[in-house]
């Protein structure tokens, strides 16, 4: 397994191999070079032969633990060196899943001062990043939360908590949108609160939808009600008029009593009427009665 490190930030690589071979050519270069790693006492030459093996042992000995220790400080190196570029490569992949999540993303600082806003945030509340940062969020207010509202949610931001709840903002061309957000304190490494991330996503159209799926089925119920009136209403007129009709052709036709029937029958037909209305508001077939 090679010791040698990656050079992403421009470092020099830590060679041990090489460190000790240089070590070692230097110690043969001056053994080579001077005979004798010590003066030799005598003149035998089994003495000389001796002091230059000493020599030689104790320079690949030096260059042997030279070697190993360099080699354990690159082991060391290299796992520090791998653990921050796995570091920094998942910061990166956290930096580009908030660039770009479909949510809202916003983080303050302790004063509440915008310091981030991810794409986003741009694109819902129609600011640019420029005028956002630096800046605080009453700058999105609508005006439809009141002082108590806010109060409520610094308070559980305050003590370390979490806030979960619907925002009406402003955007930025002055129309209110609607956001679910959830807003978290961020803590340093000794757990003080130095800054705040909101998450918001927009639900301003799924809440539109809503309103008008609960006001379609209001409107149905309305509607039913109607219809089942109108059916209930027609069989009396239905009465009314078959009576009326049976009076009129007994009652004579000088007699002064026929224009009254008369009346019955012509309030029986506006009645009628009223009656399709309603059963056409309902949705109903039409009853003609006969």
């Amino acid at each position: 397994m090679s010791s040698r490190l990656p050079r992403r930030d421009g470092r020099a690589d830590l060679k041990p191999g090489r460190i000790a071979l240089s070590y070692l050519v230097v110690g043969a270069a001056w053994i080579l070079g001077s005979g004798y790693i010590v003066n030799v006492l005598t003149s035998g030459q089994s003495s000389q032969v001796i002091e230059v093996g000493k020599g030689w042992g104790f320079v690949v000995v030096t260059a042997a633990a030279l070697y190993v220790l360099l080699a354990r400080r690159a082991r060391a190196i290299r796992a520090a060196e791998l653990a921050r570029l796995a570091a920094d490569e998942e910061r990166m992949r956290l930096a580009i899943a908030v660039e770009q999540a479909a949510e809202a993303i916003v983080i303050t600082d302790r004063e509440f001062r915008i310091v981030y806003v991810n794409p986003a945030f741009e694109r819902v509340s129609g600011y640019p990043r420029a005028e956002l940062v630096g800046g605080n969020p009453r700058l999105l207010q609508s005006g439809r939360h009141g002082p108590e509202f806010y109060k409520a949610m610094w308070s559980t931001l305050g003590a370390g908590g979490i806030w979960r709840g619907t925002l009406y903002n402003l955007r930025k061309d002055g129309g209110d949108y609607e956001v679910d957000a959830v807003i978290s304190p961020l803590r340093n490494s000794d757990g003080t609160v130095d800054s705040f991330v909101g998450v918001e996503r927009d639900v301003t159209r799924e809440r539109a939808l809503e309103r008008e799926l609960v006001e379609a089925g209001r409107m149905e119920a309305v509607g039913q009600l109607a219809g089942g009136i109108a059916h209930d209403f027609n069989n009396l007129l239905t009465a009314i008029a078959g009576y009326a009709e049976l009076l009129r052709n007994e009652v004579p036709a000088d007699s002064e009593s026929q224009a009254d029937v008369d009346e019955i029958l012509r309030a029986s037909r506006s009645a009628a009427g009223l009656v399709r209305q309603l059963l056409a508001f309902g949705r109903r077939q039409v009853l003609e009665p006969a």
